[in-house]
């Protein structure tokens, strides 16, 4: 024998169904059962919409990024089933690269330091940059090296996270 998946609407439809049937006689307390079930069901299923609001608005931000990146629906849906298929640690870990990579050319651009790798150089401003390369070597090595640590940012991440859930999970 062969068993099937069925779902919750399914198993729902033909359990009203066979009770609706003159040969089925279910006796009130099962009818309060099944009504009782339906009625958790449901509240799940409003619980679960409600929850995914948040996600649903995320998701539809992010599509549209990833369709201007990609130019392609069907590649930007992929793209976005790439990205939440990764563990939260990897989301953490890379946000803590990236916040550092920022960081650390919004200080090399504070020294005066040009980050942009298409622009040409003349050998005064080469000279000029190796000079506060040099003069800064101390500051710059701690953002190379990672300023913002970690835990600090697994940490921020989650309050902001758990602050925004907070603020905008029932709203629509």
């Amino acid at each position: 024998m062969i068993k099937k998946t069925i779902q919750t609407e399914k198993a729902f439809e033909w359990l009203f169904e066979r009770f609706s049937q003159p040969q089925i006689k279910p006796c009130q307390f099962d009818l309060d059962c099944l009504i009782q079930i339906a009625n958790v069901v449901n509240a799940s299923k409003e619980k679960a919409l409600k929850e995914d609001v948040l996600f649903a608005k995320l998701f539809c931000h992010v599509f549209l990024q990833e369709v201007e990146r990609f130019k392609d629906f069907k590649f930007a849906q992929k793209s976005i089933g790439e990205i939440l298929e990764k563990p939260i640690e990897w989301h953490y870990e890379n946000s803590t690269k990236e916040l550092n990579r920022m960081a650390l050319n919004d200080h090399l651009q504070s020294l005066g330091i040009i980050t942009d790798h298409f622009k040409h150089l003349t050998s005064e401003q080469e000279a000029n940059e190796q000079r506060i390369l040099k003069e800064n070597r101390k500051s710059i090595q701690v953002y190379v090296l990672g300023k913002l640590k970690p835990e600090n940012v697994y940490k921020s991440l989650n309050n902001t996270i758990t602050e925004f859930i907070f603020k905008f999970k029932n709203k629509n």
